[in-house]
């Protein structure tokens, strides 16, 4: 997934910059316009560690807008989570079963467009 819009302006993305500092990695969307005129919308970090450690209890590394696979990677982390703790109580199970359920049948729905 691509980004071709922004998500702060809503503009077309002519291309995305990337800037370092210190041992982070942060993204820039540039919009081009007729006669060189440039508007940069930032778009955030790589990753944003300070969030993450925030979740570190349930295992979720939160990625910023440009990671194509994060999605898929909260739900391996998400997984992941409920192998290592077993011992979850039953109602905490049937809530998120319930999710899981949902979100299979909003897949379903997209699917079959």
């Amino acid at each position: 997934m691509l980004l071709k819009t922004c998500p702060r302006c809503g503009e077309k993305i002519s291309w995305i910059e990337t800037q370092r500092k210190g041992k982070r990695i942060y993204y820039i969307a540039v919009h081009y316009y007729k006669g060189k005129k440039r508007k940069r919308c930032y778009l955030g970090p790589k990753q944003y560690e300070y969030v993450s450690r925030l979740h570190s209890d349930i295992g979720l590394e939160f990625e910023g807008a440009m990671s194509t696979e994060r999605i898929i990677n909260y739900l391996d982390k998400i997984i992941q989570t409920l192998e290592e703790n077993p011992n979850l109580d039953r109602a905490t199970l049937i809530r998120i079963a319930t999710k899981i359920r949902k979100i299979s049948r909003k897949i379903e729905e997209l699917l079959a467009r």
